[in-house]
């Protein structure tokens, strides 16, 4: 019986501990805070003064979850035009992002470089000590249902940074929604592996034991 009640004392343990964790780190992910919660919230960098921020303007919007706002990049070079956010991180835990593009009709010129076709739909995504990843969409002017991505990643500093950068010239915009980033806990060690299951395999031999 003290077995029993010392496995579920550590089960609880670890469920508070996953559930700690299991919050979206992201500020304004979802851009429902309009234009005011996304510049406080994100730091912007545009080639173009139009060519990147938020709406709900363009094509109504098709996201399949509620919300009405995305954020978006239109007629721009890849990685001039980007936004970012910090985020606060604990070192060496394992965080999955996710989030959801569409690629939605542009009606507005707002670039150089629209229609000229030099730029497939691209976007990449940066995380501090995690590399860039990119995303690279077909190369014509067809809108395309949202879809959602995911990347894993492990945090090498307390201050993360998570980058969004696009471009498109394809007479079609890059729609961003629901940003979402949370925290799965540390990456055990393969010792720490090792020595969990040498532990557990002891623990049901003890028990088959005494019976």
């Amino acid at each position: 019986m003290k077995l029993s009640s010392t496995w579920l004392s550590i089960l609880v343990v670890v469920a508070l501990a996953a559930a700690a964790n299991a919050g979206n780190i992201v500020t304004d992910g979802d851009f429902e805070g309009g234009s005011a919660g996304f510049s406080s919230s994100w730091t912007l960098v545009a080639g173009f003064p139009n060519n990147i921020g938020v709406t709900q303007g363009f094509l109504p919007n098709t996201f399949p979850q509620a919300g009405s706002w995305f954020a978006f990049f239109a007629d721009g070079i890849p990685i001039e035009d980007h936004f970012y956010q910090t985020l606060a991180t604990n070192i060496g835990d394992s965080y999955t992002l996710t989030f959801w593009v569409g690629i939605q009709t542009d009606n507005v010129s707002d670039g150089s470089t629209k229609g000229t076709q030099i730029y497939a739909p691209q976007l990449s995504i940066g995380w501090t000590g995690g590399g860039e990843n990119t995303l690279t969409f077909p190369a014509s002017s067809a809108t395309a249902p949202y879809a959602e991505y995911t990347f894993s990643y492990v945090a090498t500093s307390a201050n993360t940074t998570l980058d969004f950068a696009g471009a498109d010239s394809y007479n079609t915009i890059i729609a961003l929604d629901t940003v979402s980033v949370v925290d799965n806990g540390q990456v055990p060690e393969p010792t720490a592996l090792g020595l969990g299951a040498a532990g557990l395999l002891a623990i049901g031999l003890l028990r088959r034991w005494k019976r």
